[in-house]
């Protein structure tokens, strides 16, 4: 059973491009251009398989292949049989492995994405008129399992609990099991539903109503790396299982032929989940052994013992599930609840088994929710996203997987994701801010120097496309500057005592064209990634109108100038006038005085 994740996100007032880098990793999960997603692939058709041209294909394969034309990854698939696929992945040789059923040892080994992808149990086929039709008819018969699969771990613990003997055949992969039937190697294989049905007739062998093991299949990653991808597949899972006749839906649609068709239900269990399965299992166990007790009763009381320590692990799981579960009757009331289902809605058990499931959701919604568990009547499961009231009135989001486990009962799974359901809320109002930016922002990874998320202003001035932007690097836009400069720039910014770094230079276009640009970057880490960060302001106007203020200030100093110089030649002018005009007085005066001395010589 899956661990519940809850995303949190903690928005700090550092930069808006802190912010916008969260955005970038939640939502654009895997951007680096020449980076890849190493996918493990093998033969376990229609779930995962290589076709007859030598593609990739499959169930997951197609859901997988589309998130990536979405997010704009790129996947390299590499072919390995199934128990070398999961020690690649374990060594973190390959990123990622899907068609992985869920189990607390592998949990210890691997992550899981949270939502399921699709579901899948164990049967047995044999070669037309083996008589096998119980369990125990596999005493003592030659059985091909696949190495290291979960039905090779399952098929061992059920032999051995009932104390049945059998010689087990290796095979790499069902496909390999299937042969081994077909030649006489073995007398049974035991694969998956999936392959078994689209495969058994090719192999000229029976089912045989022999089944156990119901798993929910995942896409895991080694353990504890690539968190982000797994989110990421969950956004778009929750996406399309909440949407009518989306891309997952149209998928599973071209697979519907795999269903087990109405005749044959009495003998099938058409769904159901791990936990309630496996208690089912442990009941046939121990029914098992009471048939049994007289002829082997030192042996049954210890195997007994055994299973008891078994069932009881496996109430342990149901009660401590990080999911809530929910038994429902017939008449769509809840007969059985888990602590978690109680902790979810804030009711105690026995209020909540006063009460059908629909009740929990706001008025307006129940009879949606009430449809929803009618699809799981007619269908046998269901998947959806609703919200939910709890006791004291708080809306939460819940996840509602439904499976129909008999004629009278249905289980629901329910998981809490108002937190990431809030988170993706404000990574989207974040994208927003970022795309909507009338400056252009890039991220640019700080190894490869290859533009990792450009932003709409950068894509619409420049003239790129997301995808040619994603090819390039900063050189690309600037080929006036030497390659080497730039990097200088970069290696800077990448010592830890580094600040922003801001400069002016040309940005050229896609048609040859350049502009003024004002360049701001900075260093950011997030998640043990670090980007560069380059804020750009286009400043073709700011620089157009600074020449324009040059020219105007050279010419007013110029007429200034000449001014000035005409003012000085005037004031010369007026001092020699002045000078003029003093000597002139004086030699007035001394005629005066002369003529004064003339008048007193005559006297």
């Amino acid at each position: 059973m899956n661990t519940l994740i809850c995303v949190r996100h903690k928005i700090t007032a550092a930069t808006i491009l802190l912010l916008v880098l969260s955005f970038v990793f939640a939502k654009q999960a895997f951007s680096q251009p020449d980076s890849t997603i190493k996918v493990g692939i093998y033969q376990n058709p229609p779930k995962v398989f290589i076709d007859e041209s030598g593609n990739a294909a499959g169930i997951f394969i197609e859901i997988l292949e589309e998130m990536a034309r979405q997010e704009g990854w790129q996947l390299e698939y590499f072919r390995c049989n199934w128990s070398d696929c999961l020690q690649s992945l374990e060594n973190s040789e390959i990123d990622l492995m899907p068609d992985v059923a869920f189990s607390y040892e592998r949990a210890q080994k691997f992550s899981f994405n949270n939502l399921p992808v699709i579901e899948s149990w164990s049967q047995v086929y044999a070669s037309p008129g083996s008589g096998i039709s119980q369990l125990s008819d596999l005493e003592d018969k030659k059985v091909a399992l696949v190495e290291g699969s979960v039905q090779q771990t399952f098929f061992k613990q059920v032999m051995a609990g009932y104390g049945y003997s059998f010689t087990e055949i290796h095979a790499s992969s069902f496909g390999e099991a299937f042969s081994e039937v077909k030649i006489g190697v073995a007398d049974v294989a035991v694969t998956n539903n999936f392959f078994g049905e689209m495969n058994f007739n090719d192999y000229d062998l029976k089912k045989t109503p022999v089944i156990f093991n119901a798993a929910i299949l995942h896409f895991a990653t080694p353990k504890g790396e690539n968190t982000w991808l797994l989110k990421t597949i969950d956004s778009h899972l929750a996406d399309w299982k909440n949407t009518p006749r989306s891309f997952y839906y149209q998928i599973l649609e071209q697979y519907k032929g795999l269903e087990i068709s109405q005749s044959e239900k009495h003998s099938h269990f058409p769904y159901y989940f791990a936990v309630a399965g496996l208690v089912l299992l442990v009941g046939l166990v121990l029914l098992g052994y009471s048939v049994r007790l007289k002829k082997q009763s030192a042996q049954t009381r210890s195997n007994v013992l055994q299973l008891n320590k078994e069932k009881e692990k496996l109430q342990s799981y149901f009660e401590n599930s990080p999911f809530g579960v929910f038994v429902a009757n017939e008449t769509g009331h809840l007969v059985e609840v888990n602590p978690k289902a109680c902790e979810l809605t804030g009711y105690s058990s026995g209020e909540i088994l006063k009460k059908s499931i629909s009740e929990f959701a706001p008025e307006e919604l129940r009879d949606e929710v009430a449809n929803h568990f009618k699809r799981v009547d007619v269908g046998g499961k269901a998947s959806g996203i609703y919200p939910f009231l709890t006791k004291t009135g708080k809306k939460k989001t819940l996840t509602v997987d439904a499976v129909k486990v008999s004629d009278t009962h249905i289980v629901a799974f329910v998981n809490d994701i108002t937190d990431s359901m809030s988170a993706n809320s404000r990574l989207d109002r974040l994208g927003k801010i970022f795309h909507q930016s009338v400056n252009e922002i890039y991220l640019i990874d700080a190894v490869t120097l290859r533009f990792v998320e450009v932003n709409n202003a950068a894509l619409a001035n420049t003239g790129y496309t997301l995808s040619e932007m994603k090819q390039m690097t900063p050189m690309n836009l600037k080929p006036d500057i030497q390659e080497e400069d730039v990097k200088k720039i970069f290696e800077k910014l990448r010592s830890v005592e580094s600040q922003p770094v801001r400069f002016e230079s040309r940005h050229y276009r896609k048609d040859g064209t350049f502009y003024e640009a004002e360049i701001n970057i900075q260093l950011l880490e997030y998640r043990n990634e670090k980007l560069f960060s380059a804020v750009v302001l286009d400043i073709t106007e700011r620089k157009n109108a600074e020449n324009e203020l040059k020219k105007m200030k050279e010419k007013l100093e110029m007429q200034v100038n000449e001014k000035t110089k005409e003012l000085n030649q005037r004031i010369e002018e007026l001092e020699s006038f002045r000078e003029a005009t003093i000597e002139r007085e004086l030699r007035m005066e001394e005629l005066r005085q002369e003529i004064n001395a003339l008048k007193n010589d005559k006297n």
